[in-house]
């Protein structure tokens, strides 16, 4: 039927009119019948043999590919597991392909070459696609970078965000990363584009994840589809007002049952930071005027190595440990000047020297067995997590005025280890019911342990003495007994997922300072229902509507519980709190698609007891103010996103998206109400000779971080990539903030007092990357392990 079929479609498309433009669509289904997605399909034209156009099948099965009329094309559809279909178009034409049948493979081992580059941005059912690997402005980048590239997603002053709405976990390979805060930053930092193959932005997750209330983002290694020994070599170099460097090597190898891989990278990454703040109050009767500038340095390390052995062709086990490991130094310079009515002026000059020196260890195992021909199957994910920290924070400044001269001077320093551990176990059973219908059902152990013993110390009469007032001892314990059930099916021509999770947390805090002790115990049991429904409106067009309801949490991170202080000049300290509380939103969204990839999405999201950080002032000191984490009573987010793929010609694609988000926030006796607008674009542009350009930019009306608002600014970003030698050696060179617009200017009110601020980082910068590939030996493909502690990670802060 296959020749017959080839046949039919060639004599339609050669009759079909003849246009400018000209549009196939057709419905891919296995054997059974049933609907196959995420294949992927590729026009490429038979003079060339060049790509022209490409997608992905969608949720049904169906596709749309435009191209010029009149063409000779080649019509290509690839998928893992499946033989590859191929079939010659004389003159391309409007025309339905029907139903087009894919046949299983017999070696599920061979693996198709996917022609051409896939699209940086690929929009699926549940979640939207960052392809990185094939994307020049990846070039010399972090992780963290990269999120700045994926659509909805910002990353503000270490909050990172997905549609506006706060508090994003992080996940690698589906595993829960256990960090967050500085040192998730950090972790992200030592994550470098070279190991990652796509960034899948999971706004909405459904029950089988954790039941984070801001969405979640999976990071996705690359795996390895070519030859029994492969791997790669990468070096790269970047040039701002200060240089930074990085190196990386990957390696795989497969023999019979058994697959071994393993990756290193280091990088060497350099910037500086200025700053400048003014405080006073409404009355005006003091000013505070300060400016300061920071080199800093950073060096970080990635190792990565496990192995996985396939029992037999139905089930296999694998094992992994990776280490991250990191070390900063942020020295600040600065000078303050102190105003008081009808006083002299007091000048400040001081260095705040901030060092962090940081390890985080995983240790995973996991078991995948395949218990029937329906697709019933069983995974079984354990993973152990261990992290060391060390911050050091010291101070040395002199005062002045202009009457004394030099009249005094401080100094002192603070030390704050932290170690944690986190195990953490995952089961989860998936059993088709019917070929339309499934059940999923599992459960998750956690078990963190957090120990910190912080020394506060001052310089007096030559000697360092130990400040019993400002040196504790924290202990934390959490426990999490999580379980989850979801149901896939569909009903009235609806498709329909619906889960309920559960989730049991114990606490236990104990702070020991000098002259107190203090224990802090919760209990709590959360319920978190979610439902999907999706109603294809036109199947041939790809139209559809889908509504979202879900329940969400988000813990505070074992760094925001622990109750440290860490001085950034005499007059202003970054603390923890040990009494957060967990914050909850219900989130709501209906969303309009339009041909499979133009949506209009409604988002609404009600949030209670919200944590985010607080700039506060001392009671009794005008002067000293300190940011520290705090729970907000209410946020409401009232948000509409537009996003708008393109393809202007058949060489130049673009990705838009445009958000309005109308945010309301109360905290005690303060309140916010302001409209907030974002856009984001992707450009993606293929030249000649093997050559691609991309360009990026973003856009900021305005942002609010708890009581600091920030005002808007706008980025972009360009890069170039060259394919040689027959695809192994890749180059890319690309250009970070070109006008070097990227700056933060702050204002902050509480109850009476006013600061401003602006900020500005090394965000302009030009990157250079070269990267190797290299294959020996017999096609075969590396699975990608599980993972248990995906939240857990998050929440330590690990990059």
């Amino acid at each position: 039927m296959k020749w017959l079929s080839t046949i039919l479609i060639t004599l339609i498309l050669s009759v079909a009119a003849n246009a400018q433009n000209a549009a196939i669509t057709g419905w891919i289904v296995d054997k059974t019948g049933t609907p196959i997605q995420f294949a992927s399909i590729v026009l490429l034209s038979q003079n060339t043999n060049k790509p022209i156009a490409q997608t992905t099948s969608g949720e049904k099965g169906t596709f749309k590919l435009e191209a010029k009329a009149g063409e000779a094309y080649v019509l290509k559809i690839f998928q893992l597991n499946y033989d590859l279909y191929s079939v010659n178009i004389a003159s391309f034409a409007n025309a339905d392909m029907g139903r087009i049948t894919l046949n299983t493979k017999s070696d599920n081992l061979k693996e198709v070459t996917v022609v051409g580059n896939p699209p940086l941005i690929t929009r699926k059912v549940d979640r939207v696609v960052l392809n990185v690997q094939s994307n020049p402005l990846t070039a010399g980048k972090s992780s963290l970078e990269l999120f700045k590239l994926a659509p909805g997603v910002s990353v503000l002053n270490g909050n990172i965000s997905i549609n506006g709405i706060t508090h994003a976990r992080v996940m690698l390979n589906g595993r829960m990363l256990n960090l967050a805060g500085a040192e998730l930053i950090n972790f992200l930092t030592t994550l470098r584009a070279e190991e990652i193959a796509s960034i899948e932005i999971i706004a909405n997750p459904p029950a089988e994840y954790a039941a984070s209330a801001g969405g979640l983002i999976n990071i996705v290694y690359k795996k390895q589809r070519k030859d029994g020994l492969n791997g790669s070599i990468s070096s790269s170099y970047v040039q701002g007002r200060y240089a930074g460097a990085g190196e990386s090597a990957s390696l795989n190898y497969k023999q019979n049952k058994v697959t071994l891989f393993g990756s290193y990278s280091m990088n060497w990454d350099n910037g500086y930071g200025s700053d400048w703040t003014t405080r006073t109050n409404d009355k005006g009767d003091f000013n505070y005027k300060e400016s300061s500038f920071r080199k800093d340095t950073y060096a970080g390390r990635r190792l990565r190595v496990g192995g996985i052995y396939d029992i037999n062709k139905n089930q296999y086990m694998g094992i992994e440990y990776s280490n991250s490991g990191w070390k900063e130094k942020s020295p600040y310079q600065t000078i303050t000047t102190l105003g008081n009515t009808g006083a002299k002026d007091i000048v400040l000059n001081g260095i705040f020297p901030q060092n962090h020196d940081a390890s985080y260890n995983n240790l995973g195992y996991n078991y995948n067995i395949k218990l029937d021909s329906l697709g019933t199957a069983l995974t079984f994910t354990t993973d152990y997590t261990w992290n060391t920290s060390t911050k050091k924070n010291s101070a040395a400044s002199n005062y002045y005025d202009e009457v004394s001269g030099r009249f005094g001077d401080t100094s002192y320093r603070n030390t704050i280890p932290a170690n944690s551990q986190v195990y953490s176990a995952d089961i989860k059973l998936d059993k088709p019911l019917s070929k339309s219908a499934a059940i999923s059902l599992g459960g998750k152990l956690v078990m963190a342990a957090i120990d910190n013993d912080v020394q506060f110390e001052n310089f007096k009469n030559a000697t360092w003495i130990k400040d019993l007032t400002q040196s504790y001892q924290y202990r934390y314990k959490e426990d999490i007994y999580a379980g989850f059930l979801n149901y896939t099916g569909t009903v009235f021509k609806t498709d329909i997922k619906i889960g309920l999770r559960a989730e049991y947390t114990n606490t236990d805090g104990h702070l020991l300072t000098a002259d107190t002790v203090r224990d802090n115990r919760k209990s709590y049991l959360g319920w978190f229902p979610s439902l999907f429904l999706q109603k294809t409106l036109n199947e041939k067009a790809g139209n559809s509507i889908a509504f979202s309801f879900r329940r969400g949490i988000d813990r505070p991170s074992y760094t925001q519980l622990n109750p440290f202080v860490i001085y950034i000049d005499n007059y202003t300290t970054l603390e923890g709190n040990p009494y957060l509380k967990p914050q909850y939103a219900n989130s709501f969204q209906l969303t309009y698609t339009y041909h499979e990839d133009y949506s209009l999405s409604f988002i609404y999201q009600r949030a209670n007891d919200v944590i985010f950080n607080i700039l506060h002032t001392r009671p009794g000191d005008s002067l000293s103010v300190y940011y520290a984490p705090e729970n907000l009573d209410i946020r409401d987010n009232y948000i509409v996103i537009l996003s708008t793929p393109l393809q202007v010609t058949k060489w130049w694609n673009m990705n838009n998206t445009f958000a309005f988000k109308q945010e309301k926030m109360k905290f005690k006796d303060f309140q916010y109400n302001k409209p907030i607008v974002f856009i984001q674009t992707a450009q993606d542009i293929v030249l000649p000779a093997k050559m691609r350009l991309s360009v990026s930019g973003l856009y900021y009306s305005n942002i609010m971080q708890g009581n600091i608002a920030v005002d808007g600014f706008y980025r972009i970003d360009m890069g170039l990539q060259k394919a040689f030698m027959k695809d192994k050696l890749i180059a890319k060179i690309n250009v970070n903030d070109v006008f070097n617009t990227e700056k933060s200017r702050t204002k902050t009110i509480y109850q009476h007092y006013i600061q401003n601020g602006l900020e500005k980082n090394q965000t302009q910068s030009i990157a250079l990357q070269l990267i190797y590939n290299f294959k020996l030996g017999k096609a075969f493909t590396v699975k990608e392990m599980d993972r248990s502690n995906s939240d857990e990670k998050s929440r330590l802060g690990s990059k």
